[in-house]
């Protein structure tokens, strides 16, 4: 999938355009001016459980419980899974869980 820039004299992008013809056009008497092609890729980003998984660890420390995507390092993800796993078992009769 393309769409298509055009370039100044210097090498500056100056405009994106979807139709190669109206690229064209507007470089139309303006010397050292040029249309190129751009490669528009559409493919997704990586996955991450933080912001993809709803039912993981990191995605409630990231969203429930308002930690930044730093701090949550994979023994504090591992500890908070103990702890959360025990209380939805009934193990724990702590009313701040």
């Amino acid at each position: 999938m393309n769409v298509y820039g055009v370039f100044d004299n210097l090498n500056r992008q100056r405009g994106q355009y979807q139709d190669r013809a109206l690229a064209e056009q507007v470089i139309q008497g303006r010397p050292g001016w040029s249309v190129q092609p751009i490669l528009i890729c559409k493919a997704n980003t990586l996955w991450s459980p933080i912001h993809d998984d709803p039912k993981s660890p990191e995605y409630r420390l990231r969203h429930h419980y308002g930690m930044n995507s730093e701090e949550i390092v994979p023994g504090l993800v591992s500890s908070f899974r103990a702890a959360y796993q025990q209380v939805s078992q009934g193990g724990s009769t702590d009313p701040d869980w």
